[in-house]
Protein backbone atom coordinates (compact mmCIF):
# COMPACT_ATOMS: atom_id res chain seq x y z
CA UNK A 1 0.00 0.00 0.00
CA UNK A 2 1.55 3.43 -1.19
CA UNK A 3 0.53 6.82 0.78
CA UNK A 4 -2.59 8.06 -0.84
CA UNK A 5 -3.12 10.39 1.60
CA UNK A 6 -6.79 9.24 2.36
CA UNK A 7 -8.37 6.79 4.47
CA UNK A 8 -8.15 3.45 3.02
CA UNK A 9 -11.55 2.85 4.68
CA UNK A 10 -12.73 0.84 1.21
CA UNK A 11 -10.10 -1.89 2.68
CA UNK A 12 -12.94 -2.28 5.41
CA UNK A 13 -16.37 -2.62 3.79
CA UNK A 14 -16.68 1.08 3.55
CA UNK A 15 -17.44 2.93 -0.24
CA UNK A 16 -15.06 5.77 0.43
CA UNK A 17 -11.55 7.08 0.06
CA UNK A 18 -12.05 10.10 2.31
CA UNK A 19 -8.97 12.67 3.01
CA UNK A 20 -10.62 14.10 6.02
CA UNK A 21 -12.90 12.48 8.51
CA UNK A 22 -15.25 14.37 10.39
CA UNK A 23 -13.98 13.06 13.28
CA UNK A 24 -10.95 10.45 14.59
CA UNK A 25 -12.60 7.80 15.78
CA UNK A 26 -10.24 6.74 18.18
CA UNK A 27 -9.79 10.05 19.92
CA UNK A 28 -12.61 12.41 18.56
CA UNK A 29 -10.44 15.64 17.24
CA UNK A 30 -11.97 17.05 14.42
CA UNK A 31 -11.22 17.32 11.21
CA UNK A 32 -8.80 14.43 11.05
CA UNK A 33 -5.99 13.12 7.61
CA UNK A 34 -4.07 9.98 7.49
CA UNK A 35 -0.72 11.78 9.33
CA UNK A 36 -2.91 12.33 12.46
CA UNK A 37 -3.66 8.57 12.98
CA UNK A 38 -0.14 7.28 11.95
CA UNK A 39 1.65 10.25 14.09
CA UNK A 40 -0.74 12.38 15.96
CA UNK A 41 -3.27 10.41 17.47
CA UNK A 42 -2.94 9.55 21.58
CA UNK A 43 -4.88 6.14 21.03
CA UNK A 44 -2.00 5.36 18.29
CA UNK A 45 1.13 6.44 20.13
CA UNK A 46 1.96 3.00 21.55
CA UNK A 47 2.08 1.57 17.79
CA UNK A 48 4.25 4.57 16.78
CA UNK A 49 6.63 3.60 19.47
CA UNK A 50 7.21 0.95 18.72
CA UNK A 51 7.96 1.17 14.73
CA UNK A 52 9.99 3.78 15.89
CA UNK A 53 12.22 1.41 18.02
CA UNK A 54 12.94 -0.49 15.21
CA UNK A 55 13.19 2.30 12.51
CA UNK A 56 15.96 3.84 14.29
CA UNK A 57 14.21 6.73 15.59
CA UNK A 58 14.02 8.02 18.96
CA UNK A 59 10.87 8.22 21.19
CA UNK A 60 10.38 11.84 20.87
CA UNK A 61 10.11 11.76 16.88
CA UNK A 62 6.66 11.10 17.08
CA UNK A 63 6.23 15.39 17.48
CA UNK A 64 9.18 16.51 15.20
CA UNK A 65 9.17 14.34 12.24
CA UNK A 66 8.03 15.77 9.39
CA UNK A 67 5.55 14.21 7.46
CA UNK A 68 7.77 13.72 4.47
CA UNK A 69 10.20 11.64 6.47
CA UNK A 70 7.35 9.70 7.94
CA UNK A 71 5.82 8.89 4.51
CA UNK A 72 9.20 8.40 3.23
CA UNK A 73 9.88 6.24 5.70
CA UNK A 74 6.83 4.16 5.72
CA UNK A 75 5.96 4.41 1.74
CA UNK A 76 8.88 5.17 0.01
CA UNK A 77 8.77 2.23 -2.79
CA UNK A 78 10.85 0.25 -0.38
CA UNK A 79 9.57 -3.34 -1.17
CA UNK A 80 9.44 -5.47 1.76
CA UNK A 81 10.96 -8.41 0.19
CA UNK A 82 14.01 -6.12 -0.93
CA UNK A 83 14.14 -4.40 2.57
CA UNK A 84 17.47 -5.24 4.25
CA UNK A 85 16.31 -5.50 7.22
CA UNK A 86 13.34 -8.04 7.94
CA UNK A 87 12.72 -6.59 11.00
CA UNK A 88 12.01 -3.00 9.92
CA UNK A 89 9.91 -4.16 7.18
CA UNK A 90 7.48 -6.49 8.95
CA UNK A 91 7.57 -3.60 11.45
CA UNK A 92 6.25 -1.11 9.02
CA UNK A 93 3.75 -3.11 7.71
CA UNK A 94 2.36 -4.33 11.10
CA UNK A 95 2.29 -0.52 12.17
CA UNK A 96 0.69 0.62 8.99
CA UNK A 97 -2.20 -1.77 9.06
CA UNK A 98 -2.49 -1.58 12.76
CA UNK A 99 -3.45 1.67 12.93
CA UNK A 100 -5.86 1.76 10.06
CA UNK A 101 -7.54 -1.29 11.13
CA UNK A 102 -7.60 0.08 14.76
CA UNK A 103 -9.40 2.95 13.11
CA UNK A 104 -11.53 1.41 10.85
CA UNK A 105 -12.76 -0.98 13.23
CA UNK A 106 -13.88 2.17 16.09
CA UNK A 107 -15.58 4.01 12.66
CA UNK A 108 -17.39 1.03 11.60
CA UNK A 109 -18.67 0.11 15.31
CA UNK A 110 -19.81 3.93 16.23
CA UNK A 111 -21.95 5.28 13.90
CA UNK A 112 -21.12 8.84 15.68
CA UNK A 113 -18.60 9.00 13.49
CA UNK A 114 -19.74 10.37 9.91
CA UNK A 115 -17.70 10.03 6.40
CA UNK A 116 -18.30 13.62 4.63
CA UNK A 117 -16.74 13.38 1.62
CA UNK A 118 -17.57 17.09 0.79
CA UNK A 119 -17.63 18.39 4.50
CA UNK A 120 -14.18 16.67 5.25
CA UNK A 121 -12.30 19.57 3.50
CA UNK A 122 -14.35 22.24 5.72
CA UNK A 123 -14.26 20.16 8.75
CA UNK A 124 -10.12 20.05 8.54
CA UNK A 125 -9.97 23.85 7.89
CA UNK A 126 -12.13 24.68 11.15
CA UNK A 127 -10.01 22.23 13.52
CA UNK A 128 -6.67 24.12 11.69
CA UNK A 129 -7.98 27.19 12.32
CA UNK A 130 -8.43 27.21 16.16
Amino acid sequence: MRALGRWPLALFGIDDLPRFLVTCPLCDRRGVDVRHALQFCPATAHLFSCWALVAGHPPSSRQVLSWSSLRLDLFGGRLGYLEPNPSLAQARIHFVGSVFSTAAAALVRDSKHEIDPIGDLLAWAEATAT
